[in-house]
């Protein structure tokens, strides 16, 4: 794992359908000589002060106060610091500029991991998992329904009509397969240099290729 050699903190923020959860359950905490802080959590603490960077809301959010809570933390460790939660690359809660900027106020000098995936194969893999908890719809259906409502609170598009219905997006958001915006807004924050983009599908045709570029 080159860079985790090089850098003393390393932030994963997905993104979701992209090997997440096998990473945070299969790789990440068997990391040699890193501390793995990131889901499943098993610190509290630190788990506490991540929910606060993911939603609370602006004007409640101390940065002062969570960044030194966060270095306590932090400084525990002997080992390099390696966290990942994908909801740092989502719209839910507060809105991605606030995050990239907390987290660089926590982690000033961190880097950040970033795992994207052709986007068409996404939004298949993102129906599919709808389907097992929701109501059985139309990809077509499904897909219109998650445009719509891309349209109206993202884009604040007030001439598209907000869908109605059965039909639950939750956390199936177009926004996220916007990789350039993603990247750009962590690259403004940390620094370009300290953006590292990876390929799911490297990982999965040729994972030891993949773990060498780390």
């Amino acid at each position: 794992m080159r860079l985790l050699n090089i850098f003393c903190m390393f932030i994963h923020i997905g993104l979701p359908k992209t090997a997440t959860t096998f990473l945070q359950k299969r790789v990440f905490p068997f990391l040699p000589n890193v501390t793995y802080m990131g889901i499943p959590y098993r610190d509290d603490r630190f788990h506490s002060r991540v929910l606060n960077i993911i939603y609370r809301d602006e004007s409640l959010y101390s940065y002062e106060q969570e960044a030194e809570d966060l270095a306590k933390i932090v400084s525990e460790s002997a080992h390099p610091l390696l966290m990942s939660d994908e909801s740092l690359s989502c719209y839910r809660g507060t809105d991605l500029v606030n995050k990239a900027k907390r987290l660089k106020n926590a982690f000033p000098h961190a880097s950040v991991i970033i795992v994207i995936r052709n986007q068409i194969d996404i939004l298949q893999s993102m129906y599919f998992q709808y389907l097992k908890q929701h109501v059985y719809c139309s990809f077509e259906t499904w897909i219109d329904v998650l445009y719509r409502t891309h349209k109206v609170i993202i884009d604040g598009d007030m001439a598209t009509s907000y869908p109605k219905g059965k039909i639950k997006i939750g956390e199936y958001d177009l926004a996220r397969l916007q990789y350039a915006h993603l990247v750009g807004v962590y690259a403004k924050a940390f620094g370009l240099e300290r953006v590292h983009v990876f390929m799911y599908e490297q990982l999965k045709a040729t994972p030891k290729n993949f773990f060498r570029s780390f």
